[in-house]
């Protein structure tokens, strides 16, 4: 099983703003696809988990962008699980350039729910060889919604 996950993305015209720059939703969805393939790939995607009657919700999201590829541009995204914070899983993420250099990092949270109850359940499915919580994407601790939500507008 992998570590590390890897994914590449070109930047197409759907992803891009009136200035040909990819937009923040276009690389929080590379976020998103490459947490799922990875899930899968690690047997506790959301097709495994509604096979339990269970799904992923993503509780929490910081993201730093330093830069924004632009139209024809690849970019790769890296993401692995990091731990467990009490019921939540914790997974990161960097987005590489063409050249490498790290242009965006970002933190989450997700949930198991139980689709029928509504409720978390618990998550000790991940074997802790593939946790990689030493490597430091963030220094901002992820808090709750209304802590980070909008700060600095």
């Amino acid at each position: 099983m992998e570590r590390i996950y890897r994914e590449e993305f070109k930047i197409r015209t759907y992803h891009t703003d009136s200035n040909l720059v990819a937009s923040l939703p276009a690389l929080l969805n590379f976020l998103l696809d490459s947490a799922g393939i990875h899930a899968s790939h690690l047997k506790i995607g959301v097709g495994d988990l509604n096979r339990k009657n269970h799904t992923w919700v993503l509780a929490r999201m910081l993201v730093e962008v330093e830069s924004y590829p632009v139209l024809g541009e690849s970019v790769l995204v890296e993401t692995w699980p990091k731990g467990f914070d009490r019921l939540f899983a914790s997974r990161d993420f960097f987005i590489r350039d063409n050249e490498g250099k790290i242009i965006a990092r970002a933190s989450t949270y997700w949930l198991i729910i139980d689709l029928e109850t509504k409720r978390p359940k618990a998550l000790k499915e991940i074997p802790p060889q593939l946790l990689n919580p030493d490597q430091v994407v963030l220094l901002q601790k992820l808090g709750h919604l209304q802590e980070t939500c909008f700060e600095g507008l």
